[in-house]
């Protein structure tokens, strides 16, 4: 679903006239793909963390049995437990991995574009801003593209 909204937001771009599909394409390839291999490798490992037999399944338990004892008497609230504490549940937990489950794909290809337009055209030396992330912004007044909507609208 990340891959999508992210994808998504970036052509969105295109279509406003922003960047050009290839560098959507370059924008989606450069940011997605670290993340992606990211994620596998946790699916990876949470797979070792319940696959487990022997001492390292003892140990393990072992270590999450305040959390499960917690749990039993408190579910569906937040636990007390230390702050170095993780849990080995990666993909249920915003605290042990928050770049996965915090993650917001349609930020993140917002702000790939801005930084990829942080670097086009002249950079004014007072704002630090550069003449193509102006123009995304000064779209909304420029070309918001109300006028080519009630074009199309008027021929329907």
């Amino acid at each position: 679903m990340e891959d999508g909204i992210f994808l998504g937001r970036v052509v969105s771009e295109v279509i406003r006239g922003t960047i050009t599909l290839p560098t959507a394409i370059e924008l989606y390839e450069k940011k997605r793909i670290p993340r992606a291999f990211h994620k596998a490798q946790s699916a990876f490992t949470q797979g070792e963390l319940y696959s487990l037999r022997g001492t390292e399944m003892t140990e393990r338990d072992q270590a999450t049995f305040a959390e499960v004892k917690l749990w039993d008497r408190r579910p569906g609230r937040v636990m007390e437990m230390p702050p170095t504490y993780r849990t080995p549940q990666i993909f249920s937990s915003p605290w042990t991995v928050p770049s996965i489950l915090n993650y917001d794909a349609e930020c993140d290809a917002d702000f790939a574009v801005d930084e990829w337009l942080m670097n086009q055209g002249d950079v004014d030396q007072k704002t630090f801003v550069s003449k193509g992330l102006r123009a995304k912004w000064w779209s909304a007044v420029h070309d918001n593209g109300v006028e080519r909507w009630d074009q199309t609208k008027a021929k329907l």
